[in-house]
Protein backbone atom coordinates (compact mmCIF):
# COMPACT_ATOMS: atom_id res chain seq x y z
CA UNK A 1 0.00 0.00 0.00
CA UNK A 2 1.45 3.34 -1.00
CA UNK A 3 2.10 6.02 1.56
CA UNK A 4 2.50 9.75 0.95
CA UNK A 5 4.13 11.43 3.94
CA UNK A 6 3.04 14.83 2.63
CA UNK A 7 -0.64 13.92 2.85
CA UNK A 8 -0.60 13.34 6.63
CA UNK A 9 1.86 13.28 9.56
CA UNK A 10 4.38 10.47 9.68
CA UNK A 11 3.16 7.69 11.95
CA UNK A 12 2.08 4.08 11.89
CA UNK A 13 0.14 3.35 8.74
CA UNK A 14 -3.29 1.77 8.83
CA UNK A 15 -3.05 -1.83 7.79
CA UNK A 16 -5.19 -3.11 4.98
CA UNK A 17 -7.44 -4.59 7.65
CA UNK A 18 -7.72 -1.19 9.31
CA UNK A 19 -5.82 -2.29 12.44
CA UNK A 20 -3.60 0.05 14.40
CA UNK A 21 -0.97 -2.01 16.27
CA UNK A 22 0.12 -0.20 19.44
CA UNK A 23 2.22 -1.40 22.33
CA UNK A 24 3.79 1.78 23.77
CA UNK A 25 2.60 5.24 24.79
CA UNK A 26 4.55 6.67 21.84
CA UNK A 27 2.67 4.38 19.48
CA UNK A 28 -0.60 5.35 21.15
CA UNK A 29 0.11 9.02 20.48
CA UNK A 30 1.13 8.29 16.90
CA UNK A 31 -2.09 6.36 16.37
CA UNK A 32 -4.08 9.29 17.74
CA UNK A 33 -2.45 11.53 15.13
CA UNK A 34 -3.18 8.98 12.44
CA UNK A 35 -6.82 8.78 13.51
CA UNK A 36 -7.23 12.56 13.41
CA UNK A 37 -5.58 12.78 10.01
CA UNK A 38 -7.36 9.81 8.41
CA UNK A 39 -9.69 10.70 5.50
CA UNK A 40 -13.32 11.13 6.52
CA UNK A 41 -14.57 8.77 3.81
CA UNK A 42 -14.59 5.83 3.64
CA UNK A 43 -12.46 5.24 6.76
CA UNK A 44 -13.69 7.60 9.45
CA UNK A 45 -12.04 7.61 12.88
CA UNK A 46 -14.94 5.63 14.29
CA UNK A 47 -14.56 2.97 11.63
CA UNK A 48 -10.81 2.73 12.27
CA UNK A 49 -11.32 2.20 16.01
CA UNK A 50 -14.09 -0.30 15.36
CA UNK A 51 -11.83 -2.24 13.04
CA UNK A 52 -8.88 -2.44 15.46
CA UNK A 53 -7.73 -5.91 16.31
CA UNK A 54 -9.24 -7.07 19.63
CA UNK A 55 -5.85 -7.29 21.36
CA UNK A 56 -4.98 -3.73 20.28
CA UNK A 57 -8.37 -2.40 21.38
CA UNK A 58 -7.85 -4.06 24.77
CA UNK A 59 -4.34 -2.62 25.05
CA UNK A 60 -5.66 0.86 24.19
CA UNK A 61 -8.32 0.58 26.89
CA UNK A 62 -5.75 -0.49 29.48
CA UNK A 63 -3.31 2.23 28.40
CA UNK A 64 -5.94 4.94 28.77
CA UNK A 65 -6.95 3.58 32.18
CA UNK A 66 -3.27 3.57 33.20
CA UNK A 67 -2.92 7.28 32.46
CA UNK A 68 -5.32 8.08 35.27
CA UNK A 69 -4.28 5.52 37.87
CA UNK A 70 -2.38 6.27 41.06
CA UNK A 71 0.64 3.90 41.15
CA UNK A 72 1.58 4.90 44.69
CA UNK A 73 -1.87 3.95 45.94
CA UNK A 74 -1.76 0.69 43.99
CA UNK A 75 1.63 -0.11 45.48
CA UNK A 76 0.30 0.39 49.00
CA UNK A 77 -2.55 -1.99 48.23
CA UNK A 78 -0.03 -4.62 47.12
CA UNK A 79 1.97 -4.17 50.32
CA UNK A 80 -1.21 -4.60 52.35
CA UNK A 81 -2.19 -7.72 50.40
CA UNK A 82 1.23 -9.31 51.02
CA UNK A 83 1.00 -8.51 54.72
CA UNK A 84 -2.39 -10.25 54.86
CA UNK A 85 -0.87 -13.43 53.45
CA UNK A 86 1.98 -13.26 55.98
CA UNK A 87 -0.32 -13.18 59.00
CA UNK A 88 -0.53 -16.98 59.03
CA UNK A 89 2.33 -19.23 60.10
CA UNK A 90 3.44 -21.24 58.32
CA UNK A 91 2.37 -19.73 55.02
CA UNK A 92 0.82 -22.35 52.76
CA UNK A 93 2.44 -23.21 49.42
CA UNK A 94 -0.38 -21.64 47.41
CA UNK A 95 -0.16 -18.45 49.45
CA UNK A 96 3.62 -18.27 48.96
CA UNK A 97 3.06 -18.38 45.21
CA UNK A 98 0.61 -15.48 45.54
CA UNK A 99 3.14 -13.52 47.61
CA UNK A 100 5.80 -14.15 44.95
CA UNK A 101 3.50 -12.78 42.26
CA UNK A 102 2.59 -9.73 44.32
CA UNK A 103 6.26 -9.11 45.15
CA UNK A 104 7.04 -9.14 41.44
CA UNK A 105 4.52 -6.32 41.06
CA UNK A 106 6.26 -4.44 43.88
CA UNK A 107 9.61 -4.78 42.14
CA UNK A 108 8.07 -3.34 38.98
CA UNK A 109 6.88 -0.35 41.01
CA UNK A 110 10.13 0.39 42.83
CA UNK A 111 12.21 0.41 39.67
CA UNK A 112 10.89 3.98 39.56
CA UNK A 113 12.96 6.03 42.04
CA UNK A 114 10.00 8.09 43.23
CA UNK A 115 7.95 4.97 43.86
CA UNK A 116 10.94 3.32 45.53
CA UNK A 117 11.06 6.21 47.98
CA UNK A 118 7.29 5.94 48.52
CA UNK A 119 7.76 2.22 49.15
CA UNK A 120 10.27 2.93 51.91
CA UNK A 121 7.93 5.46 53.53
CA UNK A 122 4.78 3.34 53.17
CA UNK A 123 5.76 0.36 55.29
CA UNK A 124 7.99 -1.28 52.71
CA UNK A 125 10.94 -1.58 55.07
CA UNK A 126 8.87 -3.36 57.69
CA UNK A 127 7.58 -5.68 54.98
CA UNK A 128 11.19 -6.50 54.03
CA UNK A 129 12.01 -7.17 57.69
CA UNK A 130 9.03 -9.52 58.02
CA UNK A 131 10.05 -11.43 54.89
CA UNK A 132 13.69 -11.74 55.98
CA UNK A 133 12.63 -13.08 59.38
CA UNK A 134 10.25 -15.73 58.06
CA UNK A 135 11.03 -19.43 58.39
CA UNK A 136 10.09 -20.12 54.76
CA UNK A 137 13.21 -19.85 52.56
CA UNK A 138 11.25 -18.60 49.54
CA UNK A 139 9.97 -15.66 51.58
CA UNK A 140 13.48 -14.77 52.74
CA UNK A 141 14.52 -14.78 49.09
CA UNK A 142 11.80 -12.22 48.37
CA UNK A 143 13.03 -10.04 51.23
CA UNK A 144 16.54 -10.07 49.80
CA UNK A 145 15.28 -9.27 46.30
CA UNK A 146 13.21 -6.32 47.49
CA UNK A 147 16.17 -4.96 49.46
CA UNK A 148 18.44 -5.14 46.42
CA UNK A 149 15.83 -3.48 44.22
CA UNK A 150 15.28 -0.68 46.73
CA UNK A 151 19.00 0.03 47.07
CA UNK A 152 19.76 -0.23 43.34
CA UNK A 153 21.11 3.15 42.18
CA UNK A 154 19.06 4.86 44.88
CA UNK A 155 20.86 6.90 47.52
CA UNK A 156 17.73 7.29 49.63
CA UNK A 157 17.00 3.57 49.37
CA UNK A 158 20.52 2.72 50.53
CA UNK A 159 20.15 5.11 53.45
CA UNK A 160 16.87 3.44 54.46
CA UNK A 161 18.43 -0.03 54.34
CA UNK A 162 21.53 0.77 56.38
CA UNK A 163 19.76 2.92 58.97
CA UNK A 164 17.02 0.37 59.63
CA UNK A 165 17.62 -1.34 62.99
CA UNK A 166 17.94 -4.85 61.58
CA UNK A 167 17.70 -5.24 57.78
CA UNK A 168 21.39 -4.89 56.87
CA UNK A 169 22.52 -7.00 59.82
CA UNK A 170 20.00 -9.66 58.79
CA UNK A 171 21.39 -9.75 55.24
CA UNK A 172 24.87 -10.34 56.66
CA UNK A 173 23.52 -13.07 58.92
CA UNK A 174 21.91 -14.76 55.92
CA UNK A 175 25.10 -14.54 53.85
CA UNK A 176 27.19 -15.82 56.77
CA UNK A 177 25.33 -19.15 56.75
CA UNK A 178 23.82 -18.75 60.20
CA UNK A 179 21.22 -21.40 61.08
CA UNK A 180 22.40 -23.47 58.09
CA UNK A 181 20.85 -21.05 55.63
CA UNK A 182 19.98 -22.48 52.21
CA UNK A 183 22.40 -21.63 49.38
CA UNK A 184 19.81 -19.88 47.21
CA UNK A 185 18.89 -17.54 50.06
CA UNK A 186 22.57 -16.82 50.72
CA UNK A 187 23.08 -15.98 47.04
CA UNK A 188 20.24 -13.47 47.20
CA UNK A 189 21.57 -12.08 50.48
CA UNK A 190 25.04 -11.49 49.04
CA UNK A 191 23.50 -9.89 45.96
CA UNK A 192 21.44 -7.52 48.12
CA UNK A 193 24.53 -6.55 50.14
CA UNK A 194 26.46 -5.86 46.91
CA UNK A 195 23.68 -3.64 45.61
CA UNK A 196 23.63 -1.72 48.88
CA UNK A 197 27.37 -1.08 49.25
CA UNK A 198 28.22 -0.49 45.59
CA UNK A 199 28.02 3.30 45.53
CA UNK A 200 27.89 4.16 49.22
CA UNK A 201 30.94 4.69 51.38
CA UNK A 202 28.66 4.80 54.42
CA UNK A 203 27.31 1.34 53.56
CA UNK A 204 30.82 0.07 52.87
CA UNK A 205 31.99 1.26 56.27
CA UNK A 206 29.05 -0.47 57.92
CA UNK A 207 29.82 -3.68 56.05
CA UNK A 208 33.46 -3.49 57.12
CA UNK A 209 32.39 -2.94 60.74
CA UNK A 210 30.24 -6.08 60.48
CA UNK A 211 33.37 -8.12 59.62
CA UNK A 212 32.69 -7.85 55.91
CA UNK A 213 36.26 -8.71 54.91
CA UNK A 214 36.15 -11.91 56.95
CA UNK A 215 32.77 -12.78 55.45
CA UNK A 216 33.98 -12.36 51.87
CA UNK A 217 37.11 -14.43 52.53
CA UNK A 218 35.05 -17.18 54.17
CA UNK A 219 32.54 -17.26 51.31
CA UNK A 220 35.24 -17.43 48.65
CA UNK A 221 37.27 -20.08 50.42
CA UNK A 222 34.49 -22.33 51.68
CA UNK A 223 33.80 -25.80 50.35
CA UNK A 224 30.67 -25.03 48.35
CA UNK A 225 30.60 -25.51 44.59
CA UNK A 226 33.64 -23.95 42.94
CA UNK A 227 32.45 -21.41 40.45
CA UNK A 228 28.88 -21.68 41.65
CA UNK A 229 26.42 -18.83 42.08
CA UNK A 230 27.44 -18.05 45.65
CA UNK A 231 31.09 -17.58 44.75
CA UNK A 232 30.20 -15.53 41.67
CA UNK A 233 28.00 -13.18 43.70
CA UNK A 234 30.72 -12.92 46.34
CA UNK A 235 33.30 -11.91 43.74
CA UNK A 236 30.83 -9.30 42.48
CA UNK A 237 30.48 -8.03 46.06
CA UNK A 238 34.26 -7.91 46.38
CA UNK A 239 34.50 -5.85 43.18
CA UNK A 240 31.86 -3.48 44.56
CA UNK A 241 34.21 -2.77 47.48
CA UNK A 242 37.55 -2.87 45.69
CA UNK A 243 38.00 0.91 45.37
CA UNK A 244 37.38 1.54 49.03
CA UNK A 245 40.08 2.79 51.44
CA UNK A 246 43.40 1.26 52.48
CA UNK A 247 41.96 -0.17 55.70
CA UNK A 248 39.78 -2.49 53.65
CA UNK A 249 42.61 -3.53 51.34
CA UNK A 250 44.98 -4.15 54.23
CA UNK A 251 42.48 -6.37 55.99
CA UNK A 252 41.86 -8.43 52.87
CA UNK A 253 45.58 -8.86 52.23
CA UNK A 254 46.02 -10.00 55.84
CA UNK A 255 43.25 -12.55 55.38
CA UNK A 256 44.99 -14.03 52.33
CA UNK A 257 42.63 -12.78 49.65
CA UNK A 258 45.22 -13.11 46.85
CA UNK A 259 45.98 -16.75 47.58
CA UNK A 260 42.24 -17.44 47.92
CA UNK A 261 41.49 -15.88 44.52
CA UNK A 262 44.44 -17.67 42.92
CA UNK A 263 43.21 -21.03 44.24
CA UNK A 264 39.70 -20.29 42.99
CA UNK A 265 41.04 -19.44 39.55
CA UNK A 266 43.08 -22.63 39.45
CA UNK A 267 40.40 -24.98 40.80
CA UNK A 268 37.25 -23.42 39.32
CA UNK A 269 35.32 -25.65 36.94
CA UNK A 270 36.58 -25.30 33.39
CA UNK A 271 33.39 -24.93 31.38
CA UNK A 272 33.18 -23.10 28.09
CA UNK A 273 31.37 -19.77 28.30
CA UNK A 274 31.58 -19.61 32.11
CA UNK A 275 32.25 -16.05 33.37
CA UNK A 276 33.79 -17.31 36.62
CA UNK A 277 37.44 -17.14 35.55
CA UNK A 278 36.99 -13.71 33.97
CA UNK A 279 35.59 -12.28 37.21
CA UNK A 280 38.40 -13.77 39.30
CA UNK A 281 41.00 -12.45 36.85
CA UNK A 282 39.49 -8.97 37.01
CA UNK A 283 39.65 -9.07 40.81
CA UNK A 284 43.32 -10.12 40.79
CA UNK A 285 44.21 -7.36 38.33
CA UNK A 286 42.44 -4.82 40.53
CA UNK A 287 44.41 -5.96 43.58
CA UNK A 288 47.60 -5.71 41.53
CA UNK A 289 46.63 -2.11 40.84
CA UNK A 290 46.07 -1.48 44.56
CA UNK A 291 49.34 -3.06 45.69
CA UNK A 292 51.38 -4.56 42.86
CA UNK A 293 54.34 -5.71 44.95
CA UNK A 294 52.25 -7.53 47.52
CA UNK A 295 50.02 -9.16 44.93
CA UNK A 296 52.90 -10.31 42.74
CA UNK A 297 54.86 -11.70 45.69
CA UNK A 298 51.93 -13.94 46.66
CA UNK A 299 51.36 -15.10 43.08
CA UNK A 300 55.08 -15.93 42.70
CA UNK A 301 55.11 -18.03 45.86
CA UNK A 302 55.87 -21.68 45.18
CA UNK A 303 52.69 -22.72 47.00
CA UNK A 304 50.63 -20.71 44.54
CA UNK A 305 52.68 -21.13 41.34
CA UNK A 306 50.33 -18.88 39.41
CA UNK A 307 52.50 -18.79 36.29
CA UNK A 308 51.74 -22.44 35.72
CA UNK A 309 48.04 -21.83 36.38
CA UNK A 310 47.99 -19.08 33.74
CA UNK A 311 49.71 -21.36 31.24
CA UNK A 312 47.15 -24.11 31.81
CA UNK A 313 44.24 -21.72 31.52
CA UNK A 314 45.65 -20.28 28.28
CA UNK A 315 45.82 -23.78 26.81
CA UNK A 316 42.24 -24.45 27.89
CA UNK A 317 40.96 -21.30 26.19
CA UNK A 318 42.88 -22.12 23.00
CA UNK A 319 41.27 -25.56 22.97
CA UNK A 320 37.84 -23.94 22.77
CA UNK A 321 38.76 -22.68 19.29
CA UNK A 322 37.08 -19.27 19.46
CA UNK A 323 38.87 -17.05 21.98
CA UNK A 324 36.77 -13.91 21.33
CA UNK A 325 34.47 -14.43 24.35
CA UNK A 326 37.57 -14.48 26.58
CA UNK A 327 39.30 -11.30 25.41
CA UNK A 328 38.86 -9.47 28.71
CA UNK A 329 40.20 -12.41 30.68
CA UNK A 330 43.10 -12.88 28.24
CA UNK A 331 44.01 -9.21 28.60
CA UNK A 332 44.21 -9.62 32.37
CA UNK A 333 46.22 -12.83 31.99
CA UNK A 334 48.81 -11.11 29.80
CA UNK A 335 49.12 -8.29 32.30
CA UNK A 336 49.77 -10.67 35.19
CA UNK A 337 52.12 -12.83 33.11
CA UNK A 338 54.19 -9.74 32.40
CA UNK A 339 54.34 -8.87 36.10
CA UNK A 340 55.30 -12.44 37.05
CA UNK A 341 58.15 -12.78 34.55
Amino acid sequence: MSHDSRARPVGPRLTEEGALPARTLEQLLQNSIALQAAPADPSSSENVVAEMKPEDAEWLKNALNGIFRDPSKEMRKVISAIEDFLRSSPVEEESIESVEQLTEHLRDFIVDLDLANDFAKAGGLELIKILLDRDEARLRVLGCELTGELAQNNEFGVHCVITHPSIFAKLISIAAHEKNEETEVRVKGVSAIAGTVRDSQEAQRLFYDHNGAELITELLGSGHEKGGKLQLKTVFLLQSMIEWDKTWHEKLFELGIIQTLANMYKNGKQSEGNAFHEMIMNALVMFATVDMTRTVNVLKDNKVDFKDTLKTRDETINAYGDSSPYLEELTGMKRLQKLLN
